[in-house]
């Protein structure tokens, strides 16, 4: 028991500076039947009155969401949150966008909604990464990095914490990169590494003693402690507890103190060194009273009821021991009341009462199976929310990169814009050159007619035909290569707008063998179709003939629509290239696979993809 409760008063405290960064309060609870709103509530709702609809009105609802956070008010937290982002929307605030999808995905988290909670997180990390707001990244990357670590997910956790160790290092926030250190830290305890636990608790040990932040002190020497507990290195675990400790009692943080009393109650028990053990043990016990814990009180009962039978001090062990239990039960620990039955039956083995030490050990064994019960099944719930969770970044992930190929695809365009008008610049300045040399031509002719003005007519005439010819020829270039770029800039913007604009009409012949990809080609008639069919044919081999064999009463509608899911274009463009209504499209892929008889985990694509 000595080694869970250890690890338990680490993660309780980190769990309090984690995961809402921008919360340097201590969070107020609330009866819910009635809540005081605080001073600061009732100065930001005066001040929210006389504001108009613009940013710094955006910027009060994102606090005022804020304070509700911190008092557990998470319904009004939302609505708050939510006119935020509406108005942020509206004026076109990204910062403010960003700011309340944060708090919104603080609240889900809050409520268990884990899903919800990375959707809004996520979606504020890429808003803050595109206007390069890194202290938006840094929060949202550390708000992640605790949902993980919440649901166990350490590799992940770690991942997004050293991404926002990095942020935190590259604007030179000391206290961030504390914080980042200390979070990477207790996760690599929670793995037993705690070999590169320790490298990185010492690092944030030394930050946070930089700046002074004694709270952050106290949390890393106490996890520091949980390292050398579980490497069995007990004058280590002691002697950092033993300066947990004196922290805790410097900033008067008394449950943190209690904590640390029962570590150093935890460890002495183990080392067999009872009277020590019974001493800090019975420090924590004067404390209590004033912090009013229950789950503290019931562990330190237990503790103490174990450390008493050891002393053979069977009279009070007893009376801690039943206290211990009866405070358990109330608040349904299962994991006290599973150590008070087996302490119980140490007890009465050790007084002689074998039938009652029979019945405490079958207790401790219903309760130990019960646990062990509950924590496979929220091991295979959390295992389920982490794949639902990789699912929903994975899209988002998907949506970034489309959106990245968008920008490429109009840059492109760009490009290709700007060189025609280079060409066309080019052009303007060779027709410039020829008209001046025909001017000069035209000098010269001027000349000679005065010498032989028979023979000077005709050889103007033959230069002027000459120059017409030449002039009509490179103008003939120039409008075909406009003709030719004008056409790949409508195929490039039409594949772009996925073919909404796409007008039917018959496709040349010829330009169907200059295109490299089926993908670009436009179905719309019969007759195209069939062209499509044989070309899709030479492709894709034998493709039709194990359609059939695998769907033998699949329409021609149907059997289009294959074609183009095989191609991977996506529903827009398939759409227009069909001449149907987006919805359409939608409806048939649903018939599709209800025909296909497809689950809801299986892909239509990954199917059409393997035939």
């Amino acid at each position: 028991m000595s080694k869970s409760r250890i690890k338990y008063f680490s993660l309780l405290f980190l769990g309090a500076i984690s995961f809402i960064s921008y919360a340097q309060k201590t969070v107020l609870k609330y009866n819910e039947s009635k809540v005081v709103e605080t001073p600061v509530l009732d100065s930001l709702k005066s001040i929210l009155k006389t504001l108009k609809d613009d940013t710094n009105k955006v910027k009060f609802l994102n606090k005022i969401s804020k304070e509700y956070i911190l008092l557990d008010k998470y319904d009004s937290a939302l609505s708050y949150g939510e006119r935020a982002q509406v108005l942020a929307t509206k004026n076109k605030f990204n910062e403010g966008i960003a700011d309340a999808l944060r708090d919104i995905g603080v609240i889900c988290f809050n409520q268990n909604n884990y899903k919800k909670a990375l959707e809004h997180l996520l979606e504020s990390l890429t808003i803050c990464q595109q206007i390069e707001n890194k202290v938006g990244i840094g929060d949202n990357l550390d708000c992640i990095g605790f949902l993980y670590m919440k649901l166990g997910d350490y590799p992940k956790a770690l991942e997004y914490d050293f991404k926002a160790l990095n942020i935190a290092q590259e604007v030179g926030n000391k206290s961030n990169m504390a914080k980042a250190l200390l979070n990477i830290g207790n996760e690599y305890s929670e793995q037993e590494n705690y070999s590169m636990a320790l490298e990185y608790l010492r690092k944030a040990l030394n930050i946070n003693e930089e700046i002074g932040n004694k709270a952050n002190i106290d949390g890393a020497l106490n996890v520091i402690g949980t390292c050398y507990a579980g490497q069995h290195n007990d004058q280590k675990a002691l002697e950092y507890y033993s300066k947990s400790l004196r922290i805790g009692q410097e900033i008067d943080d008394k449950a943190g103190v209690v904590g640390d009393l029962i570590n150093i109650g935890d460890v002495y028990d183990m080392e067999g060194n009872y009277n020590e053990a019974i001493k800090y043990d019975s420090k924590a016990l004067s404390i209590i009273p004033k912090i009013g814990d229950k789950d503290l009180n019931s562990s330190l009962y237990s503790n103490m009821g174990h450390v008493y039978t050891k002393l053979k001090k069977y009279k009070q062990a007893k009376i801690f021991l039943d206290s211990a239990l009866i405070i358990a039960k109330s608040i349904a620990d299962k994991r006290i009341i599973q150590y008070d039955y087996c302490y119980l039956s140490e007890l009465d083995s050790a007084i002689g009462n074998h039938i009652a030490s029979y019945a405490d050990y079958k207790q401790y064994i219903i309760y130990r199976d019960s646990i062990n019960s509950q924590e496979n099944i929220k091991k295979i719930a959390q295992m389920e929310s982490n794949r639902e969770l990789q699912r929903v970044e994975d899209s988002i992930k998907m949506e970034e990169k489309k959106a990245r190929i968008i920008q490429t695809s109009e840059i492109n365009r760009k490009r290709i814009v700007t060189d025609s008008i280079i060409v066309i610049l080019v052009l303007l300045v060779l027709l410039a050159i020829l008209l001046v040399n025909r001017q000069q031509i035209k000098r010269k002719k001027d000349k000679l007619v005065y010498e032989n003005k028979t023979n000077l007519l005709l050889l103007k005439k033959q230069e002027t035909e000459f120059e017409l010819s030449k002039a009509k020829t490179m103008l003939d270039e120039y409008i075909k290569s406009m003709v030719e770029k004008n056409n790949r800039l409508e195929q490039i913007t039409t594949d772009l707008e996925e073919l909404k604009n796409l007008k039917a009409r018959e496709i040349d012949e010829n330009r169907i063998e200059r295109l490299e990809d089926l993908s670009n080609i436009t179905i719309l008639t019969d007759e195209d179709w069939n062209k499509f069919r044989q070309l899709f044919e030479q492709v894709y081999k034998g493709f039709f003939i194990r359609l059939k064999e695998k769907l033998p009463d699949l329409s021609p509608a149907e059997i289009r629509l294959f074609c183009l899911i095989k191609l991977q274009l996506g529903t827009k463009q398939m759409a227009g290239i069909l001449g149907v209504s987006f919805l359409t499209i939608k409806k048939t892929r649903y018939r599709l696979r209800k025909k296909l008889q497809l689950s809801d985990t299986d892909n239509l694509d990954d199917f059409i993809a393997s035939i």
